[in-house]
């Protein structure tokens, strides 16, 4: 059996605005479970999850009963307000832009080592739209 489900398979990035770093690898986390919680909340599969300070990189399972351009705008806005909500120290916005790729299940392995290096090959191309 596979481990995604029926749907799109997209690679995502999501980048900070005005230089603001998510520094604490707390905060970071706590992000990540939270996109998560979110994304499954949508009838999405997060695959795999990662990032630095300045941008979250993830693969997402999205159903065909939602549209990309929704899952973004949920998980953009939902996320930057669980910031601001629980770590009020942070001064956090999400940047307008967000890159996007879509992938195959072969793919797959591919995608999870560019997550776990935070990395963007040359051969990629870069798809970036506004939210």
């Amino acid at each position: 059996m596979s481990i995604l489900n029926s749907g799109a398979y997209y690679y995502i990035i999501f980048y900070t605005s005005f230089n603001n770093r998510l520094s604490d690898d707390t905060t970071r986390f706590f992000l990540y479970d939270y996109i998560d919680f979110r994304s499954k909340s949508l009838g999405c599969n997060i695959i795999k999850i990662g990032g630095d300070e300045e941008s979250v990189h993830f693969a997402i399972s999205i159903p065909p009963t939602i549209s990309l351009n929704d899952v973004i705008c949920i998980l953009k806005s939902s996320s930057q307000n669980y910031i601001h909500k629980n770590f009020k120290n942070y001064n956090f916005f999400w940047k307008s832009d967000f890159f996007y790729k879509t992938f195959s299940e072969e793919n797959l392995s591919d995608i999870i080592r560019l997550i776990d290096n935070n990395t963007i090959p040359n051969d990629l191309t870069f798809s970036v739209k506004k939210s």
